[in-house]
């Protein structure tokens, strides 16, 4: 009696999502590697007629072919991710070559183009009424990732801190840059204007400025 000859369809497994994790319409190096010996093995099970041996190996070239699709599709989709990051820190890096000035109203002009000024306000008062009077709070909150993609910035910021030590003038501050520079944003009531002449500031809305810290050489100007 011959062998049984086992056939797989991909088709059906595909379409049943038998293995949702796996893309089996990518070609497998892993397969290719390894198949050959697999198969080889099925046919010197099919020559001593052992057919428990033979849907062994099959289903193990099987799993190999599977898993090696998972391995490339994972490497694919960790490629486009890198491809992302990069894009994002070039994008940031080409902002960064503008002068401090020009730079400090650019990120007014993207945030006015996302957010609502009256929304963000509403956020940062909600936040330095949290805060007791006299002290400092860092926030944790989903205005980070918001803040992050509005301004077009490769990574979320340093840190958004409450100042509350001042009870006439309390804002949020929030932070980006490092080593050679910081900017960001410092929101407050509307009648909030930063006091200090370490940084740079221009007004995007009332209670709400863009800052740049000054160039060395530059404070006092």
């Amino acid at each position: 009696m011959r062998p049984k000859v086992i056939r797989v369809d991909l088709a059906a497994i595909r379409s049943a999502k038998v293995f949702p994790w796996a893309d089996v319409r990518e070609p497998s190096v892993t397969a290719v590697m390894m198949l050959p010996v697999l198969l080889r093995k099925a046919v010197c099970f099919r020559e001593t007629r052992s057919r428990r041996g033979m849907r062994l190996v099959l289903v193990a070239a099987l799993a190999v072919s599977i898993i090696g699709c998972k391995n490339m599709s994972s490497v694919r989709r960790a490629k486009d991710s890198s491809s992302e990051v990069i894009r994002k820190e070039h994008d940031a890096f080409k902002k960064s070559l503008l002068d401090y000035k020009t730079f400090t109203r650019r990120i007014c002009d993207d945030l006015r183009q996302e957010i609502s000024a009256t929304e963000l306000r509403t956020w940062a008062v909600k936040e330095i009424d949290a805060t007791t009077a006299g002290q400092m709070r860092i926030v944790v909150s989903a205005w980070s990732q918001r803040l992050t993609a509005a301004l077009k910035e490769p990574f979320e910021p340093m840190g958004i801190v409450v100042h509350n030590e001042s009870s006439v003038n309390p804002f949020i501050s929030v932070t980006w840059g490092g080593a050679a520079t910081y900017y960001g944003l410092r929101i407050g009531r509307e009648s909030y204007e930063p006091q200090d002449k370490y940084a740079y500031y221009v007004q995007c809305e009332p209670g709400i400025y863009a800052w740049h810290v000054l160039p060395p050489g530059s404070i006092g100007q």
